[in-house]
């Protein structure tokens, strides 16, 4: 299974029919297909690959200029350096298989002097976060319960193993030998790039994939700027370590922004027959703190500690999320956009896919996380900027004061339940009361940020009204700030009934609290929108 040549890359074409590509087929034939066909971990694991892949070919670009001309040179010099290093990219290749080590073995039998059990030896579908590996169970996944061992085609490993190569979690983990030599770690792992700190991603999105991977490129006067101390390096099938202490191959696959673009983080040998790997820790990649951070992550500064942290996959909406992702855009403002965006026109629009994937060290794998935003030329300006910031931060206050109403709709219904003597009954009732205010603050909390989200595009007629005539900004404002009033008032009113007198008494004293002006700082902001007016 040669991955340069042969297809295994789940692709869309124009027209929208699935296909599958090879490397060679995304360079030459990329402006007919739209898009990945993948999940988003997936997607960031290729857009990695190519984008390492682009890089190497065209030895830069080494400036903007360059930059501009990547389109017309990158399908054929692809094809010719896919044919050089052809050998590389073969899955099963017997002395250099792709992303794997061809030495890679079993501790012997009773040899396992840093292990008390031997766990190298484990099933093709740990590769896969959601399917059911070991004592790693999922929901849907009923192939784990078959007596005979699963067998998984070639474009589903290949996949599987550049992604897993991008996304394993820290834990325990089996230990083998390669030249004899046991892995680090004594049987610990740390995570791998992508997914340190659950950062999101962030990647230029065009009409089509040619076009997307050279949106997404750098130029070489950009990583030594940004980048310090890190260098340019070279692939990782180009300098391959041989030996587990090649020392300079090493250096090149952690240290160096090709070297880093598709890790090396576990060692991985597959069994040809697609059923079982030998799988142990890899070489250690620095986290942000000691090393610059991934060049697809947004850095913002920690308000209480200063600190620098990664944007992160959490359970707030991605595009309420957006002034971070964009925040090269304000000149008072610490941080760091991702790199990709860098290079992009700041008069035109643009898509930006955003993505990543949720874990923690108890549940493992919990979601997946993506969401495609239009960038606006005005969203790309200061006031702009600022006023989309402005207008998330007054719809996150009124989401917090419906959670405060709903919280006294509920303090003043509690009677209803009944009066209750014995002590056990209390603590009984007590829980029931708090279960049902919970219930009624998620239900409330999650009509209202479903509904504000479908209302997204009032927010960004109002954004894109800045710098044209005053009544066309108070209009389009007029029209976004209704909206997520309605949608407040229309949440509160799916939580809390008012069938009862003593609901209707609840219900009136915690409308009170609904419609209270919150309190944002934007004397600032204001005058800076005002300014731009025309």
């Amino acid at each position: 299974m040669n991955l340069a040549t042969e297809p295994w890359i789940p692709v869309l074409q124009l027209n929208g029919k699935p296909d599958l590509a090879s490397l060679q087929d995304v360079f030459m034939k990329g402006r007919e297909y739209a898009d990945f066909a993948v999940r988003p971990h997936e997607r960031i694991a290729l857009m990695r690959l190519l984008i390492c892949i682009a890089q190497a070919v065209l030895d830069g670009p080494a400036n903007i200029d360059e930059w501009d001309n990547a389109p017309q040179r990158l399908p054929d010099a692809a094809v010719r350096y896919l044919n050089d290093w052809e050998g590389s990219f073969n899955l099963f290749h017997p002395e250099c298989p792709f992303l794997q080590i061809a030495k890679l073995e079993k501790p012997q039998e009773g040899k396992q002097s840093k292990n008390k059990k031997d766990n190298s030896l484990n099933p093709v579908s740990k590769l896969d976060f959601a399917l059911a590996s070991q004592n790693n169970s999922t929901l849907f996944d009923h192939g784990a319960n078959s007596t005979s061992p699963r067998l998984f085609q070639p474009e589903w490993l290949a996949l599987n193993l550049l992604t897993f190569l991008n996304f394993s979690s820290s834990g325990r983990i089996g230990v083998a030998l390669w030249n004899g030599v046991e892995s680090a770690g004594e049987g610990a792992s740390s995570a791998a790039p992508c997914l340190k700190n659950l950062m999101l991603h962030t990647f230029v999105r065009r009409g089509s994939l040619l076009t997307t991977i050279c949106a997404n490129l750098l130029t070489k006067k950009q990583i030594s700027t940004y980048l310090k101390p890190c260098i340019w390096g070279r692939p990782l099938w180009e300098e391959f370590p041989t030996l587990p202490d090649d020392q300079h191959a090493i250096v090149n696959a952690t240290q160096t922004y090709l070297g880093r673009l598709v890790p090396l983080s576990r060692w991985i040998k597959i069994d040809p027959r697609g059923e079982e790997m030998i799988l142990a820790n890899g070489f250690t990649f620095s986290s942000h703190r000691d090393f610059p951070a991934e060049c697809s992550a947004t850095e913002y500064v920690d308000k209480k500690t200063t600190a620098r942290k990664l944007l992160s996959v959490s359970d707030k909406s991605i595009w309420r999320q957006l002034p971070a992702i964009l925040v090269k855009y304000a000149n008072d403002r610490q941080g760091r956009s991702p790199l990709y965006l860098e290079n992009q026109d700041g008069s035109a629009s643009y898509d930006i896919w955003v993505g990543g994937l949720s874990w923690n060290s108890k549940g493992g794998y919990l979601d997946m996380a993506e969401s495609v935003l239009k960038i606006l030329p005005t969203l790309q300006t200061d006031a702009g900027w600022a006023a989309y910031e402005k207008e998330v931060l007054i719809a996150e206050k009124r989401g917090k004061q419906l959670k405060s109403a709903v919280r006294e709709y509920h303090k003043h219904i509690n009677g209803e339940l009944g009066k209750v003597d014995q002590e056990q009954n209390k603590k009984r009732k007590a829980d029931l009361e708090k279960k049902l205010q919970a219930i009624a603050i998620s239900t409330a909390m999650r009509s209202y940020w479903t509904s504000v989200e479908k209302l997204r595009y009032l927010l960004l007629d109002y954004v894109d009204a800045i710098g044209t005539t005053t009544d066309a900004v108070k209009i389009t404002k007029s029209a976004w700030q209704k909206a997520v009033n309605r949608a407040i008032r229309d949440s509160y009113d799916l939580a809390c009934g008012k069938a009862t007198p003593r609901q209707m008494r609840a219900f009136a004293l915690g409308l009170s609290l609904l419609f209270k002006e919150p309190s944002v700082n934007d004397e600032a902001i204001d005058s800076e929108i005002e300014e731009t007016k025309g």
